[in-house]
């Protein structure tokens, strides 16, 4: 379940990076975007997949940002059952406090995302890095 409105409107990539801790969020989505806008049933090398993310330019400087989004068990018998929350993932980021002990890092939780492509089980073995 997620809000209407995230909780964050515009946060730049740069604050994602800094703030957020998501060291690795250009590249990553870079390398995203270059894996799906290849022609379907494309096979290419990681060598290649990384030397095609290295031209794809990202057009904006702020994405909207949701601090949780909660998945939740759906009523498909229609007994008439509560939904049940069944995973949820967080994002936050850091904060200073006036002393150390006030201090709170940042937090960002990885998220796979079964495409169609990974089976039942919704993963085919392969390691991404992508959602942050």
């Amino acid at each position: 379940m997620m809000t209407k409105h995230p909780t964050v409107k515009a946060v730049t990539i740069d604050k994602l990076v800094n703030e957020y801790g998501a060291m690795h969020f250009n590249k990553s989505l870079a390398r995203y975007v270059a894996k799906v806008t290849l022609p379907p049933n494309t096979t290419i090398t990681a060598r290649q997949l990384e030397d095609r993310a290295a031209d794809i330019h990202i057009p904006f400087r702020t994405l909207p940002v949701f601090h949780k989004v909660k998945w939740l068990s759906a009523d498909v018998h229609g007994h008439g059952d509560s939904p049940v929350t069944v995973d949820s993932v967080h994002a936050r980021p850091g904060q200073s406090g006036t002393f150390a002990s006030d201090s709170v890092t940042p937090r960002f939780d990885t998220v796979f995302v079964n495409d169609g492509t990974g089976g039942s089980l919704g993963t085919k073995g392969k390691y991404s890095e992508l959602c942050y």
